[in-house]
């Protein structure tokens, strides 16, 4: 039997919710941010992995399941395995059901060598992936891309945030650029007065980028879904 027959529903208590703003930008842009933002706190090399089973049953679903190696001059700093649920639009940024947690290194050299079973997925993930898959389920590489992240520190609109600007190389050799804002609402807000922050955030943001004489675009899809696009055109 298919492990997709036996797929359950969307999980019913995710634990956690990023919500993002994210930018697309020119190698010049970028360039340029990298030259120009004030707040500049650290540099770090991702390399990331997803997951799926072999019937895409997440693909289909719209999570992604994410394993990551975070380094600094080749020196492994962590693990880290984080499953992502559908994303909808909130404002002017892009929210999602998040929750990630530590994974041993060992972990990552298991899952480029082929297959891992569901078990063998720690924490939240892995719990959250038991209420949608069989547990007998084996999760298998889909897609591999490495990412250079440089990160500044920025006050906007009163809120201490992190800009993150992406150097993404894909396996299929296209280099993106991109600028990511993740944005903290608070537990106790409404989906009306984070769209209301977030709204503030993305004026002070776009008033940042034009004194720097950049207009970015809002990114079209996520990491992932191009990463996806670029291996179906090959």
């Amino acid at each position: 039997m298919a492990h997709g027959s036996t797929t359950r529903q969307h999980p019913s208590a995710p634990r956690g919710r990023e919500v993002e703003l994210k930018l697309s930008l020119t190698a010049s842009q970028y360039e340029r941010l990298l030259r120009s933002l004030p707040g500049l706190t650290h540099e770090l090399t991702q390399r990331n992995l997803f997951l799926d089973t072999a019937e895409g049953e997440l693909s289909a679903r719209r999570w992604g399941l994410r394993l990551r190696r975070e380094e600094r001059e080749a020196e492994l700093l962590q693990t880290l395995v984080t499953l992502k649920g559908p994303a909808s639009h909130l404002a002017e940024a892009v929210s999602r059901v998040e929750v990630e947690t530590p994974a041993p290194p060992t972990l990552w050299s298991q899952a480029e060598d082929g297959r891992i079973p569901l078990a063998a997925v720690p924490g939240a993930p892995g719990r959250l992936l038991g209420e949608m898959l069989a547990p007998e389920v084996l999760l298998q590489p889909l897609v591999q891309f490495d990412n250079l992240r440089t990160t500044f520190s920025l006050l906007l609109a009163g809120a201490p945030l992190e800009l993150e600007l992406d150097r993404t190389f894909f396996s299929t050799g296209e280099v993106e650029h991109e600028l990511e804002l993740e944005i903290h609402p608070s537990a106790q807000a409404s989906r009306a007065e984070t769209s209301l922050a977030v709204r503030a955030i993305a004026t002070q943001l776009r008033s940042l980028l034009t004194s720097l004489g950049v207009d970015a675009r809002p990114s079209v899809g996520g990491k992932l879904s191009r990463a996806l696009h670029h291996a179906r055109r090959r």
